[in-house]
């Protein structure tokens, strides 16, 4: 947990940089993420990222804001300033490094599965050619 909240604490001061200067942090999530981040029966932010950047602004003595951000969009809304990090789940691209974006460690590993009855027959992606597929639009699984 000590590295996990120090990985979290380096994301901070290179991404935050401009929330230091305003003393908010503003994290972009996925509020639909569980359990990493969503809205609680309360109708608050809650979830492992958004608990772990709270911590993180609580020591730097920072407001915490979570920014609830449209997933296909969450690039663009980090270049107009709307939040000072994208901080959920998801995965790292070249074109995302290409683009100038700052990218921490990864702290989780995440892989793609296909779920389905076995009676249907698949056994591997290959599988699918052909068939209808649910996916979450904006995701690598898309």
């Amino acid at each position: 947990m000590k590295k996990l909240l120090a990985l979290a604490l380096a994301l901070c001061l290179v991404l935050g940089a401009s929330a230091a200067l305003a003393d908010t942090f503003r994290q972009g999530i996925d509020p639909e993420y569980p359990p990493f981040s969503y809205r609680d029966d309360n109708g608050e932010f809650a979830g492992f990222d958004v608990d772990v950047c709270k911590a993180v602004c609580e020591k730097l003595g920072w407001e915490y804001e979570a920014f609830p951000v449209n997933w296909d969009t969450k690039e663009q809304s980090l270049n107009a300033n709307e939040h000072d990090c994208v901080w959920s789940g998801m995965t790292i691209k070249q074109s995302m490094i290409d683009a100038g974006f700052v990218i921490s460690a990864p702290y989780y590993e995440n892989k793609q599965v296909i779920l389905t009855k076995a009676a249907n027959g698949i056994a591997s992606s290959a599988d699918l050619a052909g068939k209808r597929v649910a996916v979450m639009l904006g995701t690598s699984g898309e």
